[in-house]
């Protein structure tokens, strides 16, 4: 069975208050959030998406309108939080590779996930051994079975949905 894997960095955070705070989106985040959400509402099968995130608000907020738009329970999940200060990279290797190996076996048609800068591009090199940078509210797109993925798409800016 053919599923899809889409990994959501969550768009530009507020830091006026400063970056060590659990902050939610800037103004400009909520226009990638926007352009990002309609990219996400044309992808076949969403009304019957998985949707999961990091605890983050920045992250919590970049998907909550495609959830609400669609009806969809939008999970939040700490294995998909960035690495903390605690965590050897060790540690948090394995936790991504968890987290790549659950999805794997399930049986989930289609996974959206948002997450962090350093997670992303983790998960990547963990199910398909490639070496990636991912900008804020950026995506991959990974397809495939159980043994077999592979990176379909890689979209870094949205600027060409702004028509």
């Amino acid at each position: 069975m053919s599923k899809r894997l889409i990994l959501v960095r969550h768009a530009h955070r507020d830091t006026d208050e400063g970056r060590e705070l659990d902050n939610g989106l800037s103004a400009k985040g909520k226009k990638q959030r926007k352009l990002l959400n309609r990219f996400l509402a044309a992808q076949k099968g969403i009304e019957h998406a998985t949707l999961m995130s990091s605890p983050s608000t920045r992250c919590m907020e970049t998907l909550a309108p495609l959830a609400k738009k669609y009806a969809l329970e939008l999970e939040e999940t700490p294995v998909l939080i960035e690495q903390q200060a605690e965590e050897s990279w060790k540690q948090f290797e394995r936790r991504v590779r968890y987290f790549c190996a659950t999805w794997k076996k399930s049986g989930l048609p289609l996974t959206i996930v948002c997450t962090h800068g350093d997670w992303i591009p983790a998960a990547v090199f963990s199910l398909v051994g490639v070496g990636i940078e991912l900008k804020k509210s950026g995506i991959v797109v990974l397809h495939g079975e159980k043994r077999d993925v592979q990176l379909e798409t890689l979209i870094q800016n949205f600027s060409f949905l702004k028509k």
